[in-house]
Parts: C-alpha cells; sequence; structure tokens
C-alpha cells in the first residue's frame, strides 16, 4: 500500500489483532520483542514452545469451542 496509507492499514491490522485474546496478544508480544535478541533457529524453538503452551489456557480453549461452535469467541 502507499505511504499516504499506513494509518488506515496499521489500524485495520490492529482490529483484527485486538479481536484475539489478551493473553495472546500480551505473548506474542513480548515473543516479538525477544527476537530481536536471538538466532533464527532459537527463535524457532521458543516459539514453538510457546505456541504449545497457549493450547493450555482459557482463551485457547474458548477459541477452539467457538469454532466448533460456530460463533465468536468471548474472550472477556
Amino acid at each position: 500500500f502507499e505511504d499516504s496509507q499506513l494509518i488506515n492499514e496499521a489500524c485495520k491490522i490492529a482490529q483484527i489483532i485486538s479481536r484475539n485474546g489478551s493473553d495472546a496478544i500480551s505473548k506474542s508480544i513480548k515473543l516479538l520483542n525477544k527476537s530481536y535478541d536471538i538466532n533464527m533457529r532459537d527463535g524457532l524453538n521458543i516459539e514453538s514452545i510457546e505456541f504449545g503452551k497457549l493450547f493450555k489456557e482459557d482463551e485457547s480453549k474458548e477459541g477452539m469451542i467457538a469454532f466448533i461452535e460456530k460463533r465468536k469467541p468471548n474472550f472477556d
């Protein structure tokens, strides 16, 4: 997209991200920030471990149940 559309496009992406659970968003931000200080292999290993841990979270359970029930998840 054009430079003049940066704010609009960033807001669209932020709106999509905000539909996810707050714990998942927070952990994603932490992992992203951590990735600047480690190599690719270590980063992928950490990502894999942390991604697996998310499946034990209530938000993930709600997301999967909502998907099966064909409804929007309630992360509140």
